[in-house]
Order: structure tokens, then sequence, then C-alpha cells
């Protein structure tokens, strides 16, 4: 079923909203169950923060895998799926008894389920509606709203269920409105099929071996390509430094003499950031993305040799600027992805670049071990933004697009 181009503009919709319905969810409200997990289960908290870490790997591998599913298959169909898998865990998850038990819902399936409603799906969802049109930047920095949304929505009403109901109770009413109400209503508005897609299946098409070279590029050959190796090298080392400082923020000002406002500056940096996916969205629409990678990646060495200067004043500036070279690296991903494999490959490439990033979460530890070594964090924030000049460079290797 085929609608009107402007049609396009309500899929985008669905997209930021079953990100924001998901993902956020897993995600942003992680530390309303820290404390009664922690004590329901008998464990530390650290062993309930190892839940966490489990799923940001969890997520990174199996969105390196399922990508390509999502350049073969109809997206209400996987995004449904996904919904229903979150909601299946959801429920089985509010009667763990054991911290194993939660652990294998929580750590496991639920960041399973995830893959096929998070990021991957919300820009392979735009890529596919916008592919060709004058707004495709604009597009791809609306999807990557999905979880920033989500993340200002859903804390309060969790936390409200929680210190009312419980977090079973939050588990149990959750899953069943994505059962009931938002996967339905996914698979019926993202049923449609994009007018360029339509256009391809209008043709003859390919079975056997030769279907399946089109649908997929071999990993090896992505190996050798330096559209693929330079940039995902890159959006790795940029992505270290946003998540050393994103988690060890509360511990980096009390260093620096500031007992409170870990949570205000938190928020300062989320809101950035959201400001920031829509602008490198449409700026994709007019600049190089060589040139706004760089851009992107000067600020957020700004921001990080102001955090190593230790001066508290500017703190906030050196926020901002993280926040504005941190906040566009989704929708660039996005834009380098499709310049250079295309719609049709888009999702399997873009898979494998949502798995180095959530590797980026090895920054939290190698920041925090460095603050350690030296007893300062004016070098390890040094170090970083090294590692932000390093990617720079490899960058500028590029070619000029073609």
């Amino acid at each position: 079923m085929t609608l009107t181009p402007h049609y396009r503009w309500v899929a985008l919709a669905a997209a930021v909203l079953f990100q924001a319905s998901t993902w956020a969810f897993l995600g942003f409200c992680f530390a309303f169950w820290v404390a009664p997990w922690s004590k329901d289960f008998e464990v530390s908290i650290t062993q309930i923060m190892l839940i966490m870490t489990s799923v940001m790997l969890v997520t990174g591998a199996s969105s390196a895998i399922v990508g390509r599913f999502f350049d073969r298959y109809p997206a209400n169909q996987l995004v449904t799926l996904g919904i229903l898998m979150l909601a299946s865990g959801l429920w089985l998850g509010s009667y763990s008894q054991t911290y194993a038990q939660i652990f294998a819902v929580y750590g496991v399936m639920l960041p399973l389920a995830c893959s096929l409603t998070g990021t991957l799906a919300s820009q392979a969802v735009a890529v596919k509606w916008f592919d060709g049109h004058s707004q495709m930047g604009l597009a791809i920095g609306i999807a990557a709203m999905g979880i920033s949304l989500g993340g200002v929505v859903l804390p309060p009403l969790v936390e409200s269920g929680v210190d009312s109901e419980g977090w079973r109770w939050v588990f149990r009413q959750t899953a069943l409105a994505l059962s009931v109400v938002l996967a339905p209503l996914m698979f019926f508005v993202l049923m449609p099929t994009p007018e360029s897609v339509a256009t391809k299946e209008n043709f003859e098409q390919p079975t056997g071996e030769e279907a399946e070279t089109l649908v997929s590029i071999p990993f090896r050959d992505l190996l050798k390509n330096k559209y693929f190796t330079i940039p995902i090298i890159a959006f790795f080392l940029d992505g270290v430094a946003y998540q050393g400082f994103s988690t060890n923020s509360k511990v980096y000002m009390t260093s620096i003499g500031i007992a409170d406002g870990a949570g205000a500056i938190i928020s300062t940096l989320a809101t950035t950031m959201l400001i920031a996916k829509i602008l490198m969205g449409k700026l994709t629409d007019w600049i190089s993305y060589k040139a706004l990678f760089i851009g992107a990646g000067l600020c957020n060495i700004v921001g990080l040799l102001i955090f190593a200067s230790g001066n508290g004043e500017l703190l906030t500036v050196g926020v901002l600027f993280l926040g504005l070279g941190a906040g566009g690296l989704i929708p660039l991903q996005a834009k380098i992805i499709n310049h250079h494999f295309g719609a049709d490959h888009f999702a399997q490439v873009f898979g494998f670049f949502l798995l180095l990033q959530m590797l980026g979460v090895v920054g939290s530890p190698l920041l925090s071990g460095l603050y350690e070594m030296f007893g300062s964090y004016s070098q390890p924030f040094i170090i970083m933004a090294g590692c932000v000049v390093i990617a720079i460079l490899m960058m500028v290797t590029l070619k000029r697009d073609q």
C-alpha cells in the first residue's frame, strides 16, 4: 500500500513515538529501579549497574545483526515485533524473584527487543521515507530526537508510579500500554510503503544468491571500504569523550569544588544535545558532512579543555560545547551512511556504527581510571581531547565527497 508523499511526515512522527516509548524507557528510567532492585534482590548497587552495562553491549551487538533485516523486511512488522517483545519482557520481569532473573530479562531480553525499536529503527524509517528528499537531513535529525523526548516525558511518570505503586506495577502497566496501544498503532501507521521502495518493487526482482547480494554487503567488503572504516573509528573516538564525561560528571564536579548541581548540568547537556540533533540534521542538507564532523569535533575539544582547566565558572560553557559536539553525531552518521551506501544498505551499515557507539561506554571506566592514576581530571580530559583530535585527522584524510 502506498500513500501520498506527504505521508512521510506521519511515518517520521511514528518513528519518534516508538523510539521515545521504548528505548527511552529502557535507558532513562533505569535509575528508578536501582534502589528497589538492590533491596528486593539483596545485591549491591554495583551489581545492579552491571545490568545497564549488559543493556549497552547487547543492544550494540544485536543492532549489528538486525540491521540487515530492516533492509529486507517491512518496518511495521519489525517494529511491532520489537514492541511486543518488550511488552512481554516487562510483564515477565515484573515477576522476577532473583537477581539472575531480572538480569536475564532486563539485561538481555529487553535490549534485544529495543534493537528493533530504537535508534536503528527510527533512522531506517526516516531514510527510507526521505531518500532523495531535500529535507532528508532535517528528517534524520528529528528521528534522532525520540530518545531525548522520551527522556523528558517518561521519568516523571515512572518516578510517580514507582513511589506510589512500586516498580512491578510500572512494568505491568507499561507492558499493557505497549501491547494494546502502541504495537497495533505502529503496525498500521508504518504499513504503507515509501514511494522510492514501491517504485523499485514494480521492477522484476532478483531471487536467490543475487537477491542476497543486493540486500547485504559482506562484512569483509565493508572493512575494505574507507568510507566505512574511517568514519566508524572516528565516531567511536569522538563518542568515548562524551560517554566519559556524562557518567563521571558528579565526581568531576566534586573534584573541582562544586558539591551540588550535577542534575542541572546533565539536564543542560541533554537539552543542548536535543537541539544539536535537529541543527546538525538540517545542516547536512547544506554543508559537507566532513566539514560538519570537524566542526562538531572542535566543539568537543573546546568543552573538554574547559573541563581540564577545572574552572567551575566555565563549567556550563563547557557543557554547552560538548552538547553541541556530541548531540549531532547520530544525524551525521546517518547522512554519511546514506551518502556512500544508499538507502538499500543503510540499516545494515548503521547497525555496525551503533555497535561501536555502544562500545563507547568504555569511556566511563577509562576516564575514572585515568583520574585515579593522575589524581586529577586535567590530564584525563586532555587525553580525551587528543582522541577527538585523532578522529578529526582521520576524517580529514577522506577525499572530497563524490
